[in-house]
């Protein structure tokens, strides 16, 4: 079978969140690509893909791609390419609203939302990625589940704060009808060096993979 190939791509630096586990440092637009610099990218990719006779998934992400300027326009390109087999958005979901969600509805390869949550519960998440922001994006994704035309999966990135309430981080997914839960492992680099003794121990790990 010749499975398409996924590419995660890292489309600006911006973003509204200062996680305490990012893997940034910067979260200025200084080093972003322009349009024709993007699009100089998206072009290498394609050409690259036409020569190994293959397609690809790519999901945009950040930062917060949903406050890059050009998103539309990449979007736009990249949904007319016919090596394009699915484009997804990684989101932090702070940004969604019924207007936004209309305009990504347009975009036929777009198939796969993905939002970032690292708790079951306010206090844990909050606690991550600051006050409030729990609530916002349970509130803002019923907008995508309204139109019905997404796949939404949730992204958790644990640790030693949050690995315990994975139980009912699963409940919650199933009660909102998520259809989908990936967990990364947390990566002290960017603003998390600065949170090191939050890594998994061994026998955290175990214990994490037991509770799945």
């Amino acid at each position: 079978m010749n499975d398409p190939f996924y590419i995660q791509w890292h489309i600006t630096h911006l973003c509204n969140l200062r996680c305490r586990h990012c893997y940034q440092e910067d979260f200025s637009k200084r080093n972003d690509l322009d349009w024709s610099e993007l699009k100089k990218v998206s072009d290498n990719v394609l050409f690259t893909l036409k020569g190994w006779g293959k397609t690809a998934c790519i999901h945009l992400t950040g930062g917060e791609p949903l406050l890059k300027p050009e998103l539309f326009l990449l979007l736009n390109d990249l949904n007319q390419q016919s090596a394009v087999e699915e484009l997804g958005i990684i989101t932090n979901g702070l940004l969604i609203d019924p207007e936004l969600t209309r305009r990504l509805s347009n975009f036929s390869k777009l198939k796969k939302m993905k939002f970032s949550l690292d708790g079951g519960d306010a206090e844990t998440n909050d606690s991550i990625r600051s006050k409030g922001t729990f609530e916002k994006v349970i509130q803002n994704l019923s907008y995508i589940k309204k139109v019905g035309r997404f796949e939404i999966l949730f992204m958790f990135t644990v640790m030693k704060r949050n690995f315990k309430s994975l139980p009912s981080f699963l409940k919650l997914c199933q009660d909102l009808g998520i259809d989908g839960l990936i967990i990364e492992r947390f990566i002290p680099l960017g603003r998390g060096k600065e949170i090191m003794n939050e890594v998994l121990s061994q026998g955290e790990w175990k214990e994490m993979i037991g509770m799945l």
